[in-house]
């Protein structure tokens, strides 16, 4: 079954830093989250459902805390990627299929390549040849390679989204939810956040689906009308 979700990860921390930066983006009307804590001291936001502008939100977390963070995604089972953001600067970027979405130009594909140094020299502990080999463009693999692990020890193949878990692992990341869909520990945290953005994009969704909710509404009871 395919899926969606984005993580925001935090490097190694204080904790009561972070959630301090958290309650100053907290809201009543934003998105659900639920924070956990690695063992490496790494922290994790993990949105309920969606987390509107989450590049965003990990780009405000960056400044605010002074430390990098990453904005994880996964689509499809079939699409993985990152923005890694330093003081609300984004860094680098990486999707395992640039044209998965759209068509990209060379020149915008390649900005989506990833960069194994620059993850490297921001993020603490993680060595360039540790994850060289997970940042490459899965649309160029052959079918023969498609079973193909990126390092020995790894649990998912190169085509395999789930390949983001072999990654964050080598960040010292610990993907809190098991292979059956359950949780491996508990959050230490839930809130609901948002951005500015995040907000107005949130708030033009839900005005959009109760619109479309009203018109099948209205369309339903004029059926009833001319069935009636």
């Amino acid at each position: 079954m395919s899926a969606y979700f984005t993580i925001t990860a935090v490097a190694p921390t204080p904790v009561g830093e972070v959630l301090r930066s958290l309650h100053e983006l907290e809201s009543e009307c934003g998105d659900h989250i639920d924070v956990y804590q690695s063992t490496s001291g790494s922290l994790l936001c993990l949105p309920g459902q969606m987390l509107h502008d989450s590049e965003g939100f990990a780009a405000a977390l960056s400044k605010m805390l002074a430390v990098p963070t990453i904005d994880l995604q996964f689509s499809d089972d079939v699409v993985w990627g990152y923005t890694l953001y330093q003081a609300g600067a984004e860094l680098d970027r990486y999707s395992s299929r640039p044209n998965y979405w759209e068509n990209q130009s060379p020149e915008d594909a390649l900005k989506q390549a990833g960069n194994a140094a620059v993850v490297a020299l921001a993020w603490p502990g993680v060595q360039e040849d540790e994850i060289a080999g997970y940042l490459t463009n899965k649309e160029t693999l052959a079918e023969d390679g498609l079973d193909s692990l990126a390092y020995p020890g790894d649990k998912s193949s190169e085509w395999d989204a789930w390949q983001l878990c072999d990654f964050m692992r080598k960040l010292s990341l610990d993907y809190p939810i098991d292979e059956n869909g359950e949780p491996t520990s508990q959050p230490i945290a839930s809130m609901k956040i948002g951005t500015a953005k995040g907000l107005k994009q949130k708030a033009d969704f839900e005005q959009k689906s109760k619109a479309v909710q009203q018109e099948m509404a209205q369309y339903r009871e004029q059926l009833d009308k001319k069935n009636g």
